[in-house]
């Protein structure tokens, strides 16, 4: 009669969650090994993706195909693992771009297979697809409407994300008090701003004659590690000379390089515009 490893008994003493609370007896179960003991049931109950079917369906589409193309496809599916694979798998093809019909018809097969956790995932990339739109095409009340119902209509919490994009949008119309605000809640709620929201936010600043602030921003970026672009510099820099002196704005160029926030090729380029201002 052969012998059994000892590793093997333990594996099959262990897999089962009941037969490791039974050798516990009453002691009751840690918070790591009930977290475990939970992932493991999840992972378990979780579906399991048909790869075949999902390959016959691929093979439904054209090599270029159209979101209508798509819609049919995941339409006539009835594997709601292998729709969410279709939908994933498509966005990642070269010039496929999906549309409303697309999603709408994701979020119908998940729903009525009631995957609300998968469903819930691409509502929230619609809704991220409309406030990034109405930002960047300077719809900022629209947005502003959106990220204040993301709590109570939409179920879900802005990120950093949201912030910046709203940060960098209200810069653009150039309401800087108020992206000054949704900085200061930003980071308050723990989010750190992106070099995008802080270069807006200083140029803002220093075109509306805050300098001092633009400033104060300006060191902020350095010690969260964001990097400001060469517009940054030169306009806080251009600003200084403006509304203090020429030699303040040399000190803080000086400062700069010497805390080798600027690299030597930036510093010389930058000295140079100012000089060619301080002659002027």
């Amino acid at each position: 009669m052969g012998t059994r490893d000892a590793s093997s008994d333990l594996g099959f003493l262990f897999r089962d969650a009941s037969a490791i609370l039974g050798l516990m007896g009453d002691k009751p179960p840690s918070r790591s090994l009930r977290r475990r003991i939970n992932k493991r049931k999840k992972a378990a109950a979780k579906p399991v993706l048909d790869e075949a079917q999902f390959q016959r369906s691929v093979s439904h589409l054209l090599p270029r195909f159209t979101p209508e193309e798509l819609c049919n496809v995941i339409t006539m599916q009835d594997d709601p693992l292998v729709c969410l694979e279709l939908f994933n798998w498509a966005s990642q093809q070269p010039r496929f771009r999906r549309d409303v019909s697309t999603y709408h018809i994701t979020i119908k097969k998940l729903g009525a297979a009631q995957m609300y956790e998968e469903m819930d995932v691409i509502v929230n990339q619609v809704l991220a697809i409309r406030f990034i739109g109405y930002v960047l095409s300077l719809h900022v009340n629209d947005a502003l409407r959106i990220f204040h119902q993301m709590d109570s209509v939409y179920n879900c919490q802005p990120n950093s994300f949201s912030y910046d994009y709203l940060i960098h949008g209200l810069c653009a119309q150039g309401r800087t008090n108020n992206a000054r605000e949704f900085c200061k809640k930003m980071k308050k709620e723990g989010f750190i701003p992106s070099c995008k929201s802080y270069n807006s936010l200083v140029n803002s600043l220093a075109f509306g004659g805050e300098v001092e602030e633009a400033v104060k921003f300006l060191w902020e970026m350095t010690e969260n590690r964001r990097s400001a672009d060469f517009i940054t510099y030169g306009t806080v820099l251009e600003e200084v000379c403006r509304q203090w002196k020429a030699g303040d704005a040399m000190n803080l160029l000086k400062e700069l390089r010497e805390k080798d926030i600027v690299d030597g090729f930036t510093y010389r380029k930058l000295l140079h515009e100012l000089e060619d201002d301080y002659r002027n």
